[in-house]
């Protein structure tokens, strides 16, 4: 528990690096449920689920930062 939660009950995520999807998401949750690997299988799924729809016709997703 860190100290905002320990004075507010209020769960939250600083942000850091080029997460804030995951950041977002479990302050929004109110614990820490997603990290960066959780957050990658995911869209590996979704991509080949994409794929799978689509057939060849759509190319690799990318991170738009």
């Amino acid at each position: 528990m860190n100290e905002i939660e320990q004075l507010t009950g209020i769960y939250h995520e600083t942000q850091e690096g080029s997460l804030c999807a995951q950041h977002a998401l479990n302050n929004l949750l109110q614990r820490e449920y997603f990290s960066a690997v959780s957050l990658a299988d995911i869209a590996r799924v979704l991509d080949e689920q994409e794929r799978s729809v689509l057939g060849h016709r759509s190319g690799e997703s990318e991170n738009m930062d």
